[in-house]
């Protein structure tokens, strides 16, 4: 286990000038300040439940009765709670979230729900459970590869959230301008000058997209695929935020469905 002063070695940069700007905002609103605005919404750090967005009621009463399985007596928590939480707590070694896996990817009964949702959303195309492995988060997912060796990933398109743009101890990560006027797309232009610029100090080993974070249209989704594919480049998806899709007409295509 790393030491936390080692820890702190390996994160660097992760404080976004907007997000402290929102804080001084609301700071002086809060004092009095005569603003344009009456309220500061800080949206910097992609934080949904921040900016007020009202959680999944579902999946809080699971989690509580997970955590603490006499609720699940209790008939004030909806019986279709009830009866997931009691499902996840059977495949779980002595009824307890706190027990070991004997895998290191995923408890075997999520990873298969989670390739079930895939086939669902992406219309039938087939997904094996034995290729999901469940993390907390695409950046600590980067962080398991770590090593002695520098390597980087390339590019992250701008704007985006700056623990994607710090530096990860041994993750590099280049940074990739998207195109504001044209929806915050990918330009297949730039993703070539970006990699020729990060191969300059060190080897390209990914290409990370947040999307739809970008957002991206299915023939940037295919222009990404081709140029990855093209370059060696293994590609990383963040499509964590596949719901938050804005406008009329928008929806939200993964990086799977193209392939």
């Amino acid at each position: 286990m790393s030491s936390l002063q080692e820890g702190d070695l390996t994160l660097r940069g992760t404080r976004s000038p907007s997000r402290l700007q929102a804080a001084r905002g609301t700071e002086e609103t809060a004092q009095g300040a005569e603003k344009p605005f009456q309220q500061v919404m800080d949206v910097s750090t992609g934080d949904p439940h921040r900016a007020g967005m009202k959680p999944v009621s579902f999946v809080r009463q699971v989690l509580a009765a997970c955590v603490y399985p006499k609720l699940l007596d209790e008939k004030s928590l909806p019986l279709d709670a009830r009866q997931r939480a009691n499902t996840l707590l059977g495949i779980c070694s002595g009824r307890r979230v706190g027990s070991y896996c004997a895998t290191a990817y995923g408890i075997p009964y999520v990873c298969k729900s989670v390739t079930e949702f895939i086939m669902r959303r992406e219309g039938g195309v087939s997904s094996n459970p034995e290729d999901i492995v469940i993390s907390s988060g695409s950046t600590k997912t980067l962080l398991w590869g770590r090593g002695d060796s520098h390597r980087c990933v390339d590019p992250d398109a701008l704007p985006t959230h700056p623990a994607h743009t710090a530096k990860h101890g041994w993750i590099d990560f280049g940074a990739l301008p998207a195109v504001g006027g044209r929806g915050w797309a990918v330009d297949l232009d730039e993703l070539h000058r970006a990699l020729r610029t990060t191969r300059g100090h060190c080897s390209p080993r990914a290409i990370y997209i947040s999307n739809p974070g970008n957002p991206t249209d299915r023939k940037s989704i295919e222009e990404v695929i081709r140029f990855a594919a093209t370059e060696g480049l293994v590609l990383l998806a963040d499509e964590v935020y596949q719901d938050s899709v804005y406008g009329q007409g928008k929806e939200s295509l993964s990086y799977k469905s193209p392939v």
